[in-house]
């Protein structure tokens, strides 16, 4: 009994310790922070990541199954705005589109929208291969 008590508190303490932690810090890191976009593509012919930066700049890359490479998309008629802030640490805005931060974490990110009735789960890039690959794409 006296176990469970203890990792009740040792939970409510974590808890606790994680909700004063800088919401801007998880998401760009120290500098900036690529995150996997899981896509609802069973196929999975295109990944998708996101990089987000501290002064404020996100930009969508795109990895290829044909050649594997990473680049940015090739944006025909779809228009945004290559910018992110954060309010109230609870909405999200990218590309001039607001979306509610469902979790924040060092792990994964869910953002939702109502407009438009999207989910979106980012999971965190720490491969270091990955992470050289996403950081030779120039990022404008």
């Amino acid at each position: 009994m006296k176990k469970i008590v203890y990792i009740v508190l040792a939970v409510i303490f974590i808890i606790s310790c994680s909700k004063g932690r800088d919401v801007k810090q998880l998401i760009a890191g120290d500098s900036c922070q690529y995150w996997y976009v899981l896509t609802p593509d069973s196929e999975g012919k295109t990944k998708y990541y996101y990089y987000f930066n501290r002064s404020g700049k996100w930009i969508a890359l795109e990895e290829s199954y044909r050649d594997q490479k990473i680049r940015l998309p090739e944006m025909d008629d779809v228009i945004c705005e290559p910018t992110w802030m954060l309010r109230n640490d609870t909405v999200i805005s990218m590309g001039g589109l607001d979306r509610s931060l469902e979790i924040v974490n060092d792990t994964f990110l869910i953002i939702t929208t109502d407009k438009y009735h999207w989910t979106d789960t980012l999971y965190k890039v720490t491969n270091p291969h990955l992470l050289k690959k996403l950081q030779e794409v120039k990022i404008p």
